[in-house]
């Protein structure tokens, strides 16, 4: 019988058999993820790194895993200017949308990043804003609250289409709403009309939100996708 063993200070090598092992699976289940990594760093006048971006590209995404700007620079679009580089680089290699995702569902330069990605030109036609905070006690007015924020950012924005959905994950199945907007990104100088999807997965605990944007006449092809990269998230409750 195999035998547990909790630590907190495992080794290099006892991680990277679980590591190792984990990669080995992915690559044979699903392909070669080609995986390369990416950072954007911000120097200051001597050279010295105050901050950052840290990420990787794989599958042909780009995944943010860190984003820190100091508080001399906050307020002043450096998040938007860095993943703006993170894109061109993730576009260059091939990438055909981003993964991001922040501890704060209150962080509206994240929330409208998704949006930003035609406003730059670039060739990724997909991005995807990820949350989890608490649950509340009325799931119809959290998801009132969700559908008024997207209103109230988008005053031109409509909700196209709202349909209650199953997911499930780990042998458990979990109650979702998918809603869908229409709107024209305000950030182009010639508005071009995207989709926003805006997936609300209700955990025992806690709740599950992810946010896709893109073209409008890819609406299906986004909603798609982010079927299937949740497919990729271990959901904890």
């Amino acid at each position: 019988m195999p035998e547990f063993e909790l630590t907190a200070s495992p080794s290099p090598e006892e991680l990277a058999v679980i590591t190792d092992g984990l990669t080995a699976f992915n690559t044979e289940d699903v392909g070669p993820s080609e995986r390369q990594a990416l950072a954007v760093l911000i120097r200051d006048t001597d050279g010295k790194v105050s901050g950052g971006l840290s990420g990787y590209t794989a599958w042909g995404w780009l995944f943010v895993q860190l984003l820190y700007i100091p508080d001399t620079l906050r307020g002043s679009g450096m998040a938007g200017k860095i993943l703006a580089k993170a894109e061109e680089e993730a576009a260059a290699r091939g990438c055909r949308g981003a993964w991001i995702d922040t501890f704060n569902p209150n962080a509206p330069a994240l929330a409208d990043y998704s949006v930003t990605y035609q406003s730059y030109g670039s060739a990724l036609t997909n991005a995807v804003t990820l949350y989890f905070y608490p649950r509340l006690k009325d799931s119809a007015a959290q998801i009132q609250a969700e559908v008024s924020q997207v209103l109230k950012t988008h005053q031109d924005a409509y909700v196209m289409n709202r349909r209650a959905i199953n997911l499930e994950a780990k042998g458990k199945t979990y109650d979702a709403t998918l809603i869908a907007f229409d709107f024209a990104d305000p950030i182009v100088e010639n508005k071009q009309s995207v989709s926003s999807q805006l997936l609300i997965v209700f955990l025992d605990t806690g709740t599950f939100k992810v946010r896709s944007t893109s073209p409008v006449e890819q609406a299906g092809e986004a909603e798609a996708a982010v079927r299937q990269l949740l497919q990729c998230v271990s959901w904890s409750t």
